[in-house]
């Protein structure tokens, strides 16, 4: 009897999105599990690992071009044993190769490829591979074989040359962290200071078209958020200010950002943010939309606000499941074409505006001929990328614009659409939980309070097994894959955001309890935290553990990257948890993280802001605990003058007759602080949990924190 699904390899059996692209490839493929690495062990063949994510253009082009061939399959069948990896879904693996990748070729991407012994050892390591070479790039046709041949007659050479890969690799993160001695003080910690930061980013900043560097260019919104913090203490806050507020102008005037449609694409393959890398990742939206929220905060520019609104809108139009989380990413690609479904004819925009045509034709620089170039070829393509020059023009590049930008949607939509990957992420949801939260709290938006709650209550129920350690991933009801560093730090800074916004206590308690779990699983005895679950005797079996290799995966991810690294955010938490409780363990453990990575973030302080700036916080005498005890109007007029202020260096409790209990056990210092009886309501504003006076109007605490 013949099987209807013969074509298809075991990826079939998978439940991810990028695996079972893979399905019916005549590559044998194999999943990332222990029986895989016992197959290559028994047959003595080298690994062929191939980590990618299902909106990844390059990683369609190689599958296209290679994956999809007979002939690179029969090697691949023939010689290797070949394993796919989602890179979003194990994010340990690809950290581990592609640093690994990095220190050996100076740079890395996807799709990242592998070439590793049969315990997983790396021996070599490229990115996108042709088929066949290219001038200065080989192509697969000529790399595979030339590796078997090296796997059969120089196999000691090769098993000597990835033992060495290794041992380097391990040496130097062994190097770079400092033995603690003892808990340090803020004053002894040789790290760089806010200002070291600052001079670097304004050496590389562009101030023609903003962002840092030239091209490709990235959103890279945590140094934005950086400078943003720092601006008041800054030697030059307006040059500090105009660097993020050119910058946000310019990506908002740009084809970076989808017109049409709303949210940000993941990047500009130029210098000007006008030509796209046409994937929308969540993690994107998320991190832009809390800059913008926050820059809003700082400006009152209204452009900034409405740009937040239509993230958010994007958000709920194209990514939002029914059980309350998000998916993580559209595709660059429809129709097996890079960026077609927001490409446009000029004929095709005039016809359908009509007597507005030439207006917004102007504004965005439509041209009969097209107005790019491919950014590979150079080629220059009959289409048009929706771009302006200036924030004004992006808000309202035509009269009745609104109404012409739901003609040109609604048209849109009528073509085949990028497909979307409908896994879900604990942590980039998290991500987003916070940027809700945070515009609830700054817009006065009950709608994105809900919006975070409704996010927030999915993850704790969907996403968490029995004992209540988190799971990383979630598609058609079913939650997987034990949770990593990065879920729990951004999860517990989402809460920590939720409860500053609705004061909630179990917020608050489920941010506490996910912290206690996240410093059993990753602390490590040297101070910091390992990416992976270092201690998994406290991990269940069933469903999140995770499939082990041979060899160990586990490091000390500091350096952030396209969103902050989980490391930084766990420093960050630890203080804020600190601070909101009065509980030292919480202080002396960031301390002891700080400690074991100064000399990486003193080597590469661009690289650290965010814990960098945190640390600037701690050795900061301006901090403050504020604690509004009461209800009713007053109250209320206290914590709105409070968020008006934008306080960075304050956090702040609001004490009711229905959280007091609970407030009082999970921050003791609160316990004896009560409302005043005759206005109904006092402020409380302490240092170090000493409080002064209670003061008991809205104008009494603005002119106290005005004066602190």
């Amino acid at each position: 009897m013949s099987n209807e699904n013969e074509n298809e390899n075991v990826l079939s059996k998978s439940n991810n999105p990028y695996l079972i692209q893979h399905a019916d490839n005549p590559v044998n493929w194999k999943m990332w599990e222990e029986e895989t690495f016992q197959l290559a062990a028994q047959q003595q063949k080298p690994l062929f690992i191939s980590i990618g994510y299902s909106t990844c253009h390059w990683c369609h082009v190689m599958a296209r071009e290679s994956f999809e061939d007979e002939e690179v399959s029969e090697l691949l069948n023939t010689h290797f044993i070949s394993i796919k990896v989602d890179r979003e879904e194990r994010p340990d693996i690809d950290s581990y190769y592609m640093d690994i990748a990095l220190k050996l070729n100076g740079s890395g991407g996807w799709p990242l490829t592998v070439v590793a012994t049969p315990e997983g050892k790396p021996f070599f390591t490229a990115t996108y591979l042709p088929k066949h070479g290219l001038p200065q790039r080989a192509g697969m046709m000529e790399i595979l074989p030339e590796i078997d041949r090296l796997w059969r007659s120089e196999r000691e050479k090769v098993l000597n040359s990835a033992d060495s890969i290794v041992k380097a690799v391990q040496k130097s993160h062994e190097n770079n962290n400092v033995q603690p001695l003892g808990i340090a003080s803020t004053e002894e910690l040789e790290i760089p200071k806010p200002a070291d930061v600052i001079r670097s980013l304004h050496s590389s900043f562009d101030w023609d078209a903003g962002g840092f560097g030239l091209a490709p260019k990235f959103p890279q919104a945590y140094l934005l958020s950086f400078l943003l913090q720092q601006a008041d203490a800054a030697e030059s806050k307006d040059q500090v200010l105009q660097m993020v507020e050119h910058t946000l102008d310019r990506m908002r005037a740009g084809g970076i950002y989808d017109h049409i449609g709303f949210g940000f694409h993941r990047y500009a393959t130029d210098q000007y943010w006008k030509v796209p890398h046409f994937e929308k990742m969540l993690y994107d939206q998320a991190e832009l939309a809390l800059l913008y929220v926050d820059a809003y905060a700082t400006t009152q520019h209204p452009g900034y606000a409405r740009t937040v609104e239509e993230i958010f809108q994007f958000l709920e139009d194209n990514m939002r499941s029914e059980e309350g989380g998000f998916y993580s990413a559209l595709d660059a690609e429809s129709e097996g074409k890079e960026g077609l479904f927001y490409l446009w004819s000029y004929e095709e925009l005039q016809e359908l505006l009509e007597e507005n045509a030439q207006e917004m034709l102007s504004s965005f620089h439509v041209k009969k001929e097209g107005n790019w170039s491919d950014p590979v070829n150079g080629k220059a393509e009959r289409s048009n990328i929706l771009y302006t020059d200036t924030l004004k023009n992006a808000l309202e590049p035509a009269q009745n614009w609104q109404q012409l930008r739901s003609r040109l949607y609604t048209q849109r939509n009528l073509r085949i659409p990028p497909t979307t990957d409908d896994k879900i992420l604990t942590s980039w949801n998290a991500l987003t939980v916070r940027a809700l939260a945070r515009a609830g709290k700054i817009l006065n938006s009950d709608v994105y309070t809900t919006r975070s709650k409704k996010t927030a209550e999915f993850l704790l129920s969907a996403m968490r097994q029995e004992n209540g350690a988190l799971l990383h991933s979630y598609r058609n009801g079913v939650a997987q894959v034990e949770g990593q560093l990065e879920d729990y730090s951004y999860f517990i800074s989402a809460l920590i955001e939720l409860y500053e916004t609705t004061y909630i206590t179990d917020y608050l308690s489920a941010s506490l309890n996910l912290m206690n779990i996240a410093l059993k699983l990753f602390e490590a005895e040297d101070g910091g935290f390992y990416g992976a679950a270092h201690n998994n005797s406290f991990i269940d079996d069933d469903p999140g553990s995770n499939p082990a290799a041979p060899i160990n995966l586990s490091f000390k991810p500091l350096y952030d990257g396209a969103i902050p690294s989980a490391s930084s955010i766990m420093v960050e938490n630890l203080e804020l948890l600190f601070r909101l409780t009065g509980e030292p363990h919480y202080r002396n453990t960031a301390l002891r993280a700080l400690q074991a990575h100064q000399r990486e973030i003193t080597a590469t302080p661009s690289a650290c802001s965010l814990i960098i700036s945190t640390l600037d916080r701690m050795r900061s005498e301006n901090t403050r605990e504020i604690v509004i005890a009461g209800e009713g109007h007053t109250a209320k007029d206290m914590l709105k003058r409070v968020r008006t202020l934008s306080l960075p260096n304050y956090i702040v409790h609001h004490k009711t007759s229905k959280n007091a209990e609970a407030l009082s056990e999970l921050a003791p210092f609160t316990g004896s602080l009560s409302p005043d009886t005759h206005s109904g309501a006092a402020a409380y504003v302490c240092s170090g949990f000493s409080c002064d006076r209670p003061v008991k109007t809205a104008s009494e605490l603005d002119t106290m924190l005005r004066n602190a």
